[in-house]
């Protein structure tokens, strides 16, 4: 599925509307933003919703030095320390670091063998308490199925192809969103390039289109998010930009989510419009794979009334990239005003020094973890878009302190933001 990147503009004279603080305060806020979800979220991983309210009721759940019910240490959560993040954001990371040493280029081959050695030795700069490396725990049925295929290192898209397809063409797990929101950050100006570089990404180990398209949508936000564009803009009238790379839907348009959903979700909606049936119709011409695309079936998972509309604690469902997707969009699009806040939580704000943002997102991102099922990822996605919006200074401070490897996330940060923004 990987194909000759584009040839990207040149980083204009004025890529953003932001000031360089705002656009690194940004990228920092996804990249914090997604690894306090995915630390959070690991609390009800693979509970269902039950279990998840028998262990911590209505909520919250403690981390850093904000209170809560103590987190069930059980076999599973075992495996992380207190405040660790999951394979979700080691990923990330990995792709990240491969991402700034080639100036802000997807390379697939460096990534897969990045991959293969963490798989094989984990993220030894991550050691804590004594341990030479922190292993790669957690890695899901996809992408442990890919790593292992014998073509994977010469070529990994082929080999997710084949993974892909002896699982009968319907393998469209959330393994790949979970690491990709940074990919709108490298070449943010350029739509076109942030969509070839994620499908690129994503690729690497996941074939089946609705996992690539869940991808484009998080970081063509992200993008938009970064050039600072003014709402008509951010719902995609400028679509010339991208239109000489990817091609747009001609005909089988969907209805606008606009008469439903106000704000975000018209900007999600106009993303859909424009990239999700040309990406769900990739194999239209194959002759091997058969994949019909289905717009209705994505925005029946972005369209959604609450939460519970997507059943995110269901065993057998839990891992599905739509899931992932709406859950994330969902808590994206949520109302961010200090006339949210309840009492105790403004009592928690003035002790904390949080801000009103901050105090939003744990009530947010609690609120998704309580949902259970494949909870870190659904947090990780949902704490990336949130966080990239509300900036890493909105991000609350008695959270943050309890983050693990904060330091090298920060670095990488860093380094990000001056690969995108010299």
């Amino acid at each position: 599925m990987s194909t000759p990147l584009p040839t990207f503009k040149s980083r204009p004279e004025q890529p953003t509307s932001l000031s360089k603080e705002e656009f690194s305060d940004k990228v920092r806020g996804l990249l914090f933003g997604a690894a306090l979800g995915d630390a959070y979220g690991v609390a009800t991983e693979f509970m269902t919703r039950q279990q998840a309210e028998h262990f911590y009721g209505k909520g919250p759940i403690a981390f850093g030095s904000a209170a809560g019910a103590h987190v069930e240490r059980d076999g599973h959560r075992r495996r992380w320390k207190e405040g660790e993040w999951t394979d979700d954001t080691d990923q990330q990371l990995l792709l990240l670091n491969t991402v700034i040493k080639n100036a802000g280029l997807v390379k697939p081959a460096q990534f897969a063998q990045s991959l293969i050695d963490w798989l094989k030795n984990g993220f030894p700069k991550l050691a804590i308490d004594g341990n030479q490396t922190k292993l790669a725990n957690g890695i899901g049925f996809t992408v442990g199925q890919v790593l292992r295929h014998p073509a994977f290192l010469s070529e990994p898209s082929a080999a997710a192809m084949a993974v892909w397809m002896r699982c009968g063409c319907n393998l469209a797990a959330n393994g790949a969103v979970m690491r990709t929101a940074c990919l709108g950050v490298p070449f943010f100006w350029d739509e076109a390039t942030v969509v070839q570089q994620t499908i690129d990404g994503a690729a690497v180990t996941h074939a089946d289109p609705r996992s690539i398209v869940s991808c484009v949508i998080v970081t063509v936000l992200v993008s938009r998010m970064l050039r600072g564009l003014n709402k008509a803009e951010l719902e995609g009238q400028h679509r010339g930009r991208a239109d000489e790379h990817v091609p747009l839907p001609s005909q089988n348009r969907t209805s606008s989510l606009a008469s439903n959903k106000a704000g975000i979700y018209q900007i999600v909606q106009s993303i859909i419009d424009q990239y999700a049936l040309s990406i769900l119709s990739i194999y239209a011409d194959d002759k091997v794979v058969t994949f019909e695309p289905d717009l209705e079936l994505l925005q029946s998972h972005i369209l959604i009334g609450t939460l519970r509309d997507l059943d995110l604690h269901n065993g057998s469902t839990m891992g599905y990239t739509y899931k992932c997707l709406g859950s994330a969009v969902h808590c994206f699009a949520r109302e961010l005003t200090d006339c949210e806040l309840t009492q105790a939580e403004r009592a928690v704000m003035n002790k904390s020094g949080n801000t009103f943002q901050g105090e939003l997102f744990k009530r947010i991102i609690t609120e998704l973890t309580l949902e259970a099922g494949d909870a870190d990822t659904n947090c990780t996605v949902a704490g990336a878009l949130l966080g990239c919006r509300i900036g890493y200074t909105n991000l609350p401070k008695d959270w943050l302190e309890g983050l693990q490897h904060s330091e090298y996330l920060m670095q990488v940060a860093n380094q990000l933001c001056n690969v995108a923004l010299p």
